[in-house]
């Protein structure tokens, strides 16, 4: 129990308990402290848009706004972020505002889309 009480409350003291933890692979921390116990919450993220900017547009300023040809447009949408995105030094918020580029059309790179089925 302490092992896990460390993961999950204080990895910042995990090099004082001698227990070293690689952050980098947290697939290894699932399957050594806890295999199967990450748990994945599904969260509102909004509503899609009815209209988003227009992906087309090449002049200055703010894209003019079209419909959205998504047919879930007008519909709620939902993310998965839970224990798994947090050891992988994923934030809510960055969760969150990826899916949500996505879903506008207007994604950064490196954007991952963590959108799921609000159920």
């Amino acid at each position: 129990m302490a092992v896990l009480a460390s993961v999950s409350c204080c990895i910042e003291n995990a090099t004082a308990t001698g227990l070293v933890l690689p952050m980098q692979t947290p697939d290894n921390i699932k399957q050594s402290f806890m295999p199967g116990h990450l748990r994945t919450y599904i969260w509102e993220g909004g509503t899609v848009p009815l209209q988003i900017p227009d992906p087309d547009y090449q002049g200055e300023g703010e894209a003019p706004m079209i419909n959205n040809q998504d047919p879930d447009a007008g519909q709620e949408w939902c993310f998965a972020y839970g224990e798994a995105e947090w050891l992988r030094g994923v934030t809510f918020d960055d969760a969150l505002n990826q899916t949500r580029r996505i879903i506008l059309g207007i994604p950064d790179e490196g954007d991952v889309n963590y959108e799921v089925d609000c159920q």
